[in-house]
């Protein structure tokens, strides 16, 4: 799969594909709106260092927001058009690692309509700032037709830093269910153990 983009951009670009127009479905929830048991634990570390690891993330949708918009949907076949780009967002899994010395390596994957479709990038990232329970960082990477790419995403961590949320960067058509992609960090031995089952955990 020839990927012109970063994979982050690739799972908005993808689903931009599928849509025909561009309706949210209300307004997004913030993620770390909520304040959890673990948020003064998390506050107290470097959410710079917290970044650097090993993680493992999958697409999450807010599911009362998609149900109310779902709901409001009259046209069964705008419905399930919908639906489909809800489901097929919701596969995509992607596997991180950012070294100390700020190097990164990026491995997704998405399914759509029962095809998976795969990709993997490599890289540079800096923070740019750090914020409470969050860091936003830039990243440099390289594209498969020659050069490089820059983005700016921002991490907040929960869980005492071993959960990291990213809001997604996807089609307009799901911005308002609270896309985001959920990292978890995970340890070198689950990376070779996932390795051998062929998935990206």
């Amino acid at each position: 799969m020839d990927v012109k983009s970063s994979p982050f951009r690739y799972v908005g670009s993808f689903l931009a594909l599928l849509m025909v127009t561009a309706i949210g479905c209300g307004k997004a929830e913030e993620p770390g709106s909520k304040k959890s048991e673990s948020d003064d634990q998390t506050a107290s570390l470097n959410p710079e260092d917290l970044l650097v690891g090993t993680w493992y993330g999958k697409a999450k949708l807010n599911q009362d927001l998609l149900k109310q918009k779902l709901a409001s949907i009259s046209d069964s076949g705008e419905r399930a058009q919908l639906q489909q780009i809800a489901l097929n967002f919701q596969t995509t899994e992607i596997g991180a690692n950012f070294s100390d010395s700020g190097e990164m390596l990026l491995d997704i994957q998405v399914t759509a309509n029962g095809q998976l479709l795969r990709d993997s990038t490599q890289g540079t990232w800096r923070a740019l700032n750090v914020e409470k329970n969050a860091v936003f960082v830039e990243t440099e990477e390289q594209l498969p037709q020659g050069g490089t790419e820059k983005n700016r995403v921002r991490y907040q961590f929960e869980n005492a830093g071993n959960v990291a949320v990213m809001v997604a960067p996807t089609s307009e058509l799901l911005a308002g269910c609270n896309p985001v992609f959920v990292f978890e960090r995970i340890l070198p031995e689950s990376v070779a153990d996932g390795a051998n089952n062929g998935t990206l955990k």
